[in-house]
């Protein structure tokens, strides 16, 4: 059977989880891109991680999560992982382990203290932004 290779968006669905008929219904598929924006997520199931391994943008802003599953680390082409707006307290450790992160943002949750040395040893050289503070490999600027 052809897989494709498709972005989906569920943005603004009201989900308050990931209904597991979206899982069977694209089980042929292998998705690229997640939009799970602007719904009431308070988790995301590790299952996502597992069933689509090929995502590259995973954009969870404006839900109610305060924390990451750690089975996302097997995402291995992760480039671009939005989680503002959410209720973290400190970024989830699962970040450090995203090897090919290169874009992550952050801003407008309850993070307390940038965490730039650790975000330094990511050796991304892109903005990692959160927290309306850009850090980079080298230099940190407010905005």
């Amino acid at each position: 059977m052809c897989k494709l290779l498709i972005p989906a968006d569920l943005s603004e669905c009201e989900l308050v989880h990931i209904p597991d008929a979206v899982y069977m219904l694209m089980r042929d598929t292998v998705l690229d891109i997640c939009n799970l924006s602007a719904n009431v997520l308070r988790r995301i199931p590790a299952k996502l991680a597992t069933k689509f391994p090929n995502l590259t943008e995973l954009h969870l802003s404006n839900n109610q999560l305060s924390s990451l599953p750690e089975e996302l680390r097997h995402v291995a082409g992760l480039t671009l992982l939005d989680i503002s707006h959410n209720h973290f307290e400190a970024l989830p450790q699962v970040i450090y382990r995203l090897e090919a992160l290169r874009k992550l943002r952050a801003e407008d949750n309850n993070i307390k203290e940038p965490e730039e040395l650790k975000l330094k040893m990511m050796d991304c050289g892109q903005y990692l932004r959160y927290d309306h503070i850009v850090v980079s490999k080298v230099v940190m600027v407010v905005l």
